[in-house]
């Protein structure tokens, strides 16, 4: 009888035991598909991952159930992977999501965006405050644009306090949704990775006059062109943008440029705050 007593506890599930929140922070390092396939465990995890408070949707770790017969198994991926960011974000809570990701390879990618990533939608997560979005052009030959159309996605992030912004599609992103982004009027915290800052140091400086409640501003594995920057036109049409609360400024570049400090120098001209630190970190490449 001791011996069933101690099967029967070694057969149960602790874990499903647990209460939501130490669960959902055990799913926490699990993507979105990986956390949606927990709902075959058993019928405590059957809509848990409907009440996820973050969402991590990711194109290079989504993994297609069987083989599609014929075609490209590239774009089978890429279709399957935006049928199944539309089915989350429909079937889904989304009142309590705090953290939203996405790595793809440009909007045009995925269906309706104007609807999945438009103020609807996110006026439906008012805890949102972080969100990491990365456009990068993995598989894309770069024959075409990756946006068609007029997207609008920042425009759903513009309540969160951080924003992470990166991928080598980030300048046509940019270019297409700035001239319609609104303020961000919470943001504290703007990472910007893999942009060109010699050659489109305009988009940024643009973004960041919606950004007037600022702390931190960082510059990760920035593009740097030292003769593109040399008497470029554009960075004296740049007007100062306000950036009262921005005290801190961190540079990243792959390699140190002897007219790096011109960069920091100009940055520091346009921003209307002389309480900003700028700490200059150089990174070489391996």
């Amino acid at each position: 009888m001791e011996h069933a007593g101690k099967s029967r506890r070694g057969d149960r599930d602790m874990i499903s035991s647990l209460p939501d929140c130490l669960i959902h922070l055990i799913m926490s390092f699990l993507t979105a598909q990986q956390a949606v396939r927990t709902c075959v465990l058993s019928k405590r995890w059957k809509h848990l991952w409907t009440t996820l408070p973050f969402l991590d949707f990711d194109v290079l770790k989504f993994e297609c159930d069987g083989e599609s017969e014929g075609g490209d198994p590239q774009s089978n991926k890429l279709e399957k992977f935006r049928d199944f960011v539309s089915m989350t974000l429909l079937l889904r809570e989304a009142s309590d999501v705090h953290t939203f990701r996405l790595f793809c390879f440009g909007i045009s990618h995925l269906p309706n965006c104007h609807m999945l990533f438009g103020p609807k939608m996110f006026l439906k997560m008012p805890s949102l405050t972080s969100a990491y979005i990365c456009m990068d052009n993995i598989w894309w030959d770069g024959s075409k644009s990756c946006f068609k159309g007029k997207s609008n996605i920042l425009i759903g992030f513009s309540n969160v306090q951080s924003l992470k912004l990166s991928g080598s599609k980030l300048k046509d992103l940019l270019e297409n949704e700035l001239s319609n982004c609104p303020e961000f009027s919470n943001l504290k915290d703007l990472s910007v990775d893999d942009l060109c800052l010699s050659c489109h140091f305009n988009l940024l400086a643009s973004f960041l006059n919606r950004c007037p409640y600022l702390e931190k501003l960082s510059l990760k594995d920035a593009v740097y062109c030292e003769s593109q920057m040399h008497g470029n036109q554009e960075l004296l049409k740049i007007a100062p943008f306000n950036a009262k609360r921005l005290t801190t400024v961190e540079f990243k570049f792959y390699k140190r440029k002897k007219s790096f400090p011109q960069v920091v120098k100009y940055l520091q001209d346009i921003t209307e705050n002389s309480r900003a630190q700028i700490s200059m970190t150089s990174k070489l490449l391996v």
